[in-house]
């Protein structure tokens, strides 16, 4: 008796979703059963084809009723992941699967009657992917709780509230550098006239999620130990949110970088976290991991590809910029500020809110009347520079940009400077454009009459052709880790500079001791300078120390040790030398004084070297690699060597 041909793959498919539910039932948990499932079960049909093309032969159907051995084969197709569990390859896994399988349908025969049952398997396989995809919609991030607890606490007596904001990607120079025609920043130069400020704050990486940390924490990166955005944020550190709450100030933060999310850790103290506009992709990666070097699917599409195969289908739900684009964003930004700003301008309790801009992060581009203002008479770019006309021009085109000035041809290096430009005056587009957005939100701060601190600095800066460079995250040069610092409110004189520059590590004992709440114990533990005290300016003191997951920079007066970090196969705390250069000469740091002349400086990189806290086995969580791709980081490399 010969089996027909649909009948026998009918069975193989059952096989291979028989064993596609065990590793679903023994790998995932809750909702991502019936999704993994479904992974499991496409990759395992697709593994089989060789077995199908195999039932197309007579031969192979021929005598009694082989069913029995499609079925089995099916099974052990789809057992394939358990034998790469085993610590073997997922190649060998497949090969040694599919020797068996053809054995199976070569060998084994059964009656149609014994396997009905069997027979009904393919059936619940399609309802559950049916219910996968169903899932993909269903089930998403949860929403954020936007209402502020009740304390019991007493309110604090003549504090003033506090307002941190943060602009992604802000370099110094685009506030207090040459401006070219058509440029205004109203808000920010009222801010300075109005307050302190300095040329610079030296950031402690040209990275977000380290720099923001030292930001909010009061350490530098040698100390809290993070060094990259795929480093885990660190327990036990201060935080300068859980200081104001335990003042008794209300604490409330929006952000936009996903980076800086409140499930990688960075919701830390405060009564509400507003994450909402950013996607969690931490989720879909987490999920992802649990097929790596594993199945099917893993072995025969690339890690980028797997993911946005199973993205849409099955974790719409965690998706939340569907037709929200780049350009304009901080309007976003500013809805959801304005949301809190109703609880907490009525509330006689002060507050500390920290308030975060993904602007002029790229794609470079923004909206009218600033889209054009400084880019519509330039010479339109080249074809091969690809623009999105919902949100600009393309982290990938600044890479290709970065390509062709480290060519080394004259020619295509002079037209890549042209395009270079252009990428430049769209960034300050950007900028002046955040700078409205900003001036919105402090009309609102100020029409309140409530005694405010504010104070505006940076993560990081950004490059635009220096050094053969583009975007962020590939260097320590000024220009990555000068970003801009203002700060306004009660107890700060007007129009005052600090006649050096200061940290961002400055910024937690700043705020405290313009709110009377730094004492010895915080300087203790604090490494900044609290730079305004009754009114006078202070000097912000330390060595300036950058670091990344490439580099180490050191700085002393005018005076800048450059290393990079050794080789995986030596201790993670040695340095090779990578340039050393005197500021006050060469700001643009373009001439290497070279080894000899970096001498001088070699107590104090001992000294750094020597604390340095970086656990190089330390791994951050699936929503922190998550979202650190998803922006376009490489983990161990950097949005700039993509």
């Amino acid at each position: 008796m010969r089996t027909s041909f649909f009948t026998c793959i009918w069975f193989l498919g059952a096989g291979c979703a028989l064993a596609a539910l065990a590793d679903a039932l023994l790998g995932f948990s809750g909702f991502d059963i019936p999704r993994a499932f479904s992974v499991a079960w496409l990759g395992a049909c697709i593994g089989a084809l060789p077995l199908a093309a195999l039932l197309l032969v007579p031969a192979a159907r021929q005598g009694e009723s082989r069913t029995l051995g499609p079925l089995l084969a099916g099974i052990l197709v789809g057992c394939a992941p358990f034998l790469a569990d085993a610590s073997l390859s997922i190649w060998l896994a497949a090969l040694i699967t599919l020797l068996l399988g053809t054995f199976s349908i070569l060998r084994i025969a059964a009656s149609v009657s014994a396997a009905k049952l069997v027979a009904l398997v393919p059936v619940l396989a399609i309802l559950c992917f049916v219910e996968s995809l169903m899932l993909g919609s269903s089930d998403g991030r949860p929403e954020v709780v936007r209402i502020f607890p009740q304390r019991s606490d007493s309110v604090p007596v003549e504090k003033p509230d506090v307002l941190l904001i943060s602009i992604d990607t802000l370099r110094a120079d685009a506030l207090n550098g040459p401006r070219p025609d058509g440029y205004s920043l109203p808000t920010f130069d009222a801010m300075r006239r109005a307050g302190a400020s300095a040329s610079f704050a030296h950031s402690s990486s040209g990275l977000t999620l380290p720099s923001h940390l030292t930001m909010l924490t009061g350490q530098d990166s040698l100390t809290h130990g993070v060094r990259s955005n795929f480093d885990p944020v660190p327990a036990n550190q201060p935080w300068i949110s859980q200081h104001f709450l335990d003042a008794g100030y209300h604490t409330a933060g929006v952000i936009s970088n996903g980076l800086l999310s409140g499930d990688i850790g960075f919701g830390k103290g405060f009564e509400v976290y507003d994450d909402s506009d950013v996607p969690l992709r931490g989720r879909l990666r987490q999920f992802v991991q649990g097929f790596t070097g594993r199945s099917w699917l893993d072995a025969l599409l690339p890690n980028g590809t797997l993911i946005k195969l199973v993205d849409q289908p099955l974790f719409r739900g965690y998706r939340n910029s569907k037709g929200n684009y780049e350009k304009g964003r901080a309007q976003r930004t500013n809805q959801l500020a304005n949301h809190l700003f109703d609880s907490l301008l009525l509330d006689p309790r002060p507050y500390f809110f920290f308030l975060h801009y993904m602007d002029p992060h790229d794609p470079y581009g923004t909206i009218a009347p600033f889209a054009g203002s400084l880019t519509s008479q330039l010479p339109p770019l080249p074809d091969y520079l690809p623009v999105d006309p919902n949100n600009g021009l393309l982290g990938d085109a600044a890479i290709l940009l970065q390509k062709e000035l480290q060519s080394g041809d004259a020619a295509r290096i002079a037209a890549a400077e042209a395009s270079v430009h252009y990428f430049h005056q769209a960034y300050l587009e950007e900028v002046a454009f955040i700078d409205s957005q900003v001036g919105l939100i402090l009309q609102r701060v100020q029409e309140s009459g409530r005694p405010t601190i504010v104070l505006l600095t940076g993560d990081h800066g950004e490059h635009f052709g220096e050094h053969g460079l583009m975007k962020h995250g590939n260097s320590l040069y000024s220009e990555l880790i000068h970003v801009p610092f203002l700060i306004t409110g009660p107890g700060v004189p007007a129009d005052a500079r600090f006649q050096h520059d200061v940290q961002l590590l400055d910024v937690y004992p700043t705020l405290l001791a313009l709110c009377g709440l730094y004492f010895d114990q915080d300087a203790a533990q604090l490494q900044g300078t609290a730079l305004i005290v009754r009114g006078a300016l202070q000097e912000s003191e330390g060595v300036r120390i950058a670091v990344d997951d490439e580099y180490i920079a050191l700085r002393e007066g005018s005076q800048k040790w450059m290393g990079r970090w050794a080789k995986k196969q030596s201790p993670e705390h040695q340095t090779d030398f990578f340039g050393f250069f005197n500021l006050a000469t060469d700001p643009t740091e373009t001439q290497n004084l070279g080894v000899a002349a970096a001498e001088v400086l070699a107590g104090e990189v001992a000294a750094a070297l020597a604390r340095d806290r970086h656990d190089g086995n330390a791994r951050a969580s699936a929503a922190q690699q998550g979202m650190s791709h998803e922006l376009g980081y490489t983990g161990g490399d950097d949005d700039g060597k993509e």
